[in-house]
């Protein structure tokens, strides 16, 4: 969806723009990370991420994930508004967080849906830390 707002998402089409869960948009040399602070005002989430051996100051890229939607109980047709708040950040638009607000509540988009819960993540991180630290105890 966000390479067909005109997003600059690098992938290749044939390829659905990824390979992986991660969406990368090149926002111009050195903005990165000033994109990244302006979808975060906004409430999206994205990093700063240098493209073809960029340093992190200089990034040309902005990298999100489709995990971490999905995780939230994205769909298809959410991905296609997320890009349109993409854009709208992208353009200066004003009012971004005022539509992603109401937006994520609309669609229950609030909470993690997927994963461990907590009360059986817990015991196995304890065990793990258990496991790891043994050798220093």
């Amino acid at each position: 969806a966000a390479h067909l707002l005109g997003l600059g998402v690098i992938g290749d089409a044939a390829d659905d723009m990824t390979l992986t869960h991660q969406v990368l948009f090149n926002v111009g040399y050195a903005k990165g990370y000033h994109f990244q602070k302006a979808l975060q005002r906004n409430g999206i989430d994205g990093n700063a991420q240098g493209i073809e051996g960029e340093s992190f100051l200089e990034a040309s890229g902005v990298r999100t994930g489709t995990n971490y939607l999905t995780k939230y109980g994205a769909e298809p047709a959410h991905f296609e508004q997320i890009a349109q708040f993409v854009r709208d950040v992208r353009d200066g638009r004003s009012g971004v967080m005022d539509a992603v607000r109401p937006f994520r509540r609309a669609n229950n988009l609030i909470a993690p849906r997927f994963g461990i819960p907590l009360e059986v993540a817990r015991p196995l991180a304890e065990e793990a830390a258990n496991v790891i630290l043994a050798p220093y105890r």
